[in-house]
């Protein structure tokens, strides 16, 4: 199905991990190359960057599922400056987290999401939970 019809300023994005990230590292970029959505073509799906492509008001979320005994945190960051961040610890489970955001960004900013020191073990993703960042132009 095709998306409706949009005004230029329409701006949407929805990407997946298309499958588990073994042992990512600290400040690793999340990339998420599976693009589902990209509407104002602001997310690029081979750095894991967003690049704000109209200023104004935007929502993010992101997840992350983990398997096992796996710990991360991954932060939402802004221009390089950290915005939110959630932490999940599996401890021989099957789990995922979420976190949102709302922030107001010009055009031109970058939005992207990292990994911390605070880590161990893949970051998972696959059709029983999936590990996925979304953002888009509230107004």
């Amino acid at each position: 199905m095709s998306p409706p019809s949009t005004t230029p300023d329409t701006v949407g994005f929805y990407a997946v991990l298309s499958r588990k990230m073994g042992n990512p590292g600290t400040h690793h970029t999340i990339i998420f190359d599976s693009v589902k959505t990209n509407l104002g073509n602001g997310y690029n799906s081979h750095t894991g960057v967003f690049t704000v492509p109209t200023s104004g008001l935007y929502a993010f979320t992101w997840s992350m599922r983990l398997i096992g005994t796996e710990y991360h945190s991954a932060q939402l960051v802004v221009n390089n400056v950290v915005q939110g961040a959630v932490f999940l610890s599996v401890t021989g489970g099957n789990e995922n987290v979420s976190g949102s955001g709302v922030v107001y960004l010009n055009a031109g900013d970058d939005v992207l999401i990292r990994t911390t020191s605070d880590n161990q073990g893949n970051i998972e993703s696959d059709q029983s939970g999936l590990t996925m960042f979304a953002g888009w132009l509230i107004k």
